[in-house]
C-alpha cells in the first residue's frame, strides 16, 4: 500500500465526517490517489473495451510460471510447458474448493508478499486466499471502468452494502468517496435519512447488494420521491431476476450495472449500458463456462484462471457459480464473452427477525479467521425470529470462536431473535447432493 493511501486510510478511520468531506471535495483525481499503475491499467481498459488482445500471451505466461514454481501444479504436470490455449485446456484439469483446501500450502509460495483474505463459506466451507498487496490497483480500476460506461468519474457513492453502524449513522471513507449506511437498517425511516443524505449531499450513485437497492427503489416509488439526481446504481452479490431488472430499467428508470466477481478474483463482468449481458473482462482472467465432465458449453460452471496472482495461482478453478452463455451479441457490439442468467452460490435467501424484517445468507458472509477454523456452517429457520446455526468444527476451534461466531451473527440481526449454534456429525443436502447455505420453513 502506498504512502498516500496509508494517509487516507488513517483518516478514515480518525476523522469526524465533516472533515472527510472536506477530503472529498480536494480527492478528485483518482490517479493521484491510486498511482501510475492505476492509471495505465485504466486507460487499457478505455482503449481496448475491456477486451485483451494479448490473453493467450497472459494465460500461457502464468499457467508456465505455476508449473515451475507451484509445488501443486509441479508435482502434477511436472517440466511441462504449455504454448497454447488448446494446449492449456488439454493439459491441465479443473480444480474446485475442496482440491484446494485439500492441498492448501501447495499452492502457495510467498505468503509474506500478500494479503491475506477468507473466502465467505457460502458453500459450505470457507477458504483462504493470498491476494497480491497491489491488487486494489486492478481491481479498481476494473470497477471504475465498468461503472463509467453509465457516468460514473470517480464521484461520491452512496453504499449499502454489508456494513453494521452502532454509533454513527452513516461513515465516509474519503479515500474511495463513499458514503457508507448501515447495510442491516432495512426500514423506511432509515431509508429516509438515507435519502435525505444523498440529495442534500448530491450523491449520484448508489452502491449495495441487489435486494437492498430494490427495496429502496421500492420506498422511493412508495413515497413519491423526487430522485432525480441519482444517475446511476451498482448491484453485486446476489442473483439479480428480470423482475428487479425491470423495476431498476422501467419503474426506476435509473441506469442500472450489475456485476459479478468473487473473492477468488478470478472472473469479472459487468453490465453495459446497453443491455443486461454481463461482459467478461479478459484483461481479469481467462474464463470458461464447463459442464459436468469438463467440456466447454453454453450452459454451465464458471470456471476461471487467474492472470495477475502470481503468488496463489488458481487455474482453470470451478467456482460453482453457473451462467449461460449469450446465444446473440451486445448492443454494443462487444467482441468477447458474454455471459446471462448467473446463478451464483449467493443467492440471497432471507432469514427473518420476529417483526417481519430480514437480513439475506449474503449480509450474514463473514470474511473473518473465525471462518478459516470451520470446516463447514450452514443456517437453519424453522420459525420467524429463532435461528440455528450448524457448525462444523475445524482444526483449533475454541468456546471462544464460538463466541465470537455468535456475536458477529447476533450483531447482524434484531436483538430480539434466538440465535444457537448446533454441532452436527455433517451438513444436510438436497436430495441431488447439492449443498444448501440456508434451509428455511419460513
Amino acid at each position: 500500500m502506498s504512502l498516500k493511501r496509508l494517509i487516507f486510510e488513517k483518516i478514515k478511520e480518525e476523522t469526524p465526517n465533516w472533515v472527510s468531506e472536506i477530503i472529498i471535495k480536494i480527492n478528485k483525481n483518482p490517479n493521484y490517489i491510486f498511482g501510475r499503475e492505476y492509471k495505465a491499467y485504466f486507460k487499457k481498459l478505455k482503449k481496448t473495451n475491456g477486451v485483451n488482445p494479448n490473453l493467450e500471451k497472459d494465460l500461457i505466461k502464468i499457467v508456465n510460471f505455476s508449473i515451475k514454481n507451484i509445488p501443486y501444479y509441479n508435482k502434477k504436470y511436472g517440466n511441462k510447458i504449455i504454448t497454447s490455449i488448446d494446449d492449456f485446456k488439454k493439459t491441465i484439469e479443473p480444480i474446485n474448493k475442496q482440491i484446494v483446501l485439500d492441498n492448501l500450502d501447495d499452492f502457495i509460495i510467498n505468503k509474506n508478499e500478500c494479503d491475506l483474505v477468507a473466502t465467505g463459506g457460502t458453500s459450505g466451507k470457507s477458504m483462504n486466499i493470498y491476494l497480491p498487496k497491489n491488487r486494489y490497483i486492478t481491481e479498481l480500476a476494473t470497477l471504475h471502468y465498468a461503472w463509467g460506461k453509465i457516468g460514473y468519474k470517480f464521484s461520491s457513492r452512496a453504499v449499502i452494502r454489508n456494513t453494521k453502524l452502532s454509533k454513527k449513522k452513516h461513515i465516509i471513507n474519503p479515500l474511495t468517496k463513499e458514503y457508507i449506511f448501515d447495510g442491516f437498517k432495512l426500514n423506511d425511516e432509515y431509508f429516509e435519512y438515507i435519502y435525505n443524505i444523498m440529495k442534500s449531499k448530491q450523491i449520484h450513485f448508489l452502491h449495495g447488494y441487489t435486494s437492498n437497492l430494490f427495496m429502496f427503489g421500492k420506498f422511493l416509488i412508495r413515497n413519491k420521491k423526487d430522485y432525480s439526481f441519482i444517475k446511476g446504481l451498482f448491484t453485486s452479490s446476489e442473483n439479480v431476476t428480470e423482475l428487479m431488472n425491470d423495476f431498476f430499467k422501467n419503474r426506476l428508470k435509473i441506469p442500472h450495472i450489475n456485476f459479478y466477481g468473487h473473492t477468488e478474483k478470478l472472473v469479472f463482468g459487468a453490465y453495459c449500458e446497453k443491455s443486461t449481458k454481463y461482459h467478461i473482462d479478459s484483461f481479469y482472467g481467462y474464463t470458461e463456462i464447463l459442464d459436468e465432465n469438463d467440456q466447454e458449453k453454453e450452459f454451465g460452471e464458471i470456471t476461471g484462471t487467474t492472470l495477475h496472482n502470481f503468488n496463489m495461482p488458481l487455474l482453470r478453478y470451478r467456482t460453482g457459480d453457473f451462467a449461460n452463455k449469450s446465444k446473440t451479441g451486445c448492443k454494443c457490439k462487444y467482441k468477447d464473452l458474454l455471459l446471462e442468467n448467473i446463478i451464483g452460490r449467493w443467492n440471497g435467501d432471507k432469514i427473518y427477525n420476529r417483526d417481519n424484517s430480514y437480513v439475506t445468507t449474503t449480509a450474514l458472509n463473514l470474511h473473518s479467521e473465525i471462518y478459516s477454523k470451520i470446516n463447514g456452517i450452514q443456517y437453519i429457520q424453522e420459525k420467524k425470529g429463532v435461528l440455528n446455526i450448524h457448525i462444523l468444527k475445524g482444526d483449533n476451534y475454541s468456546k471462544d470462536d464460538e463466541r465470537l461466531l455468535l456475536q458477529a451473527i447476533k450483531s447482524k440481526l434484531n436483538p430480539d431473535t434466538d440465535v444457537h449454534i448446533v454441532y452436527p456429525n455433517q451438513l444436510e443436502k438436497k436430495i441431488n447432493g447439492k449443498f444448501l447455505l440456508l434451509i428455511s420453513n419460513v
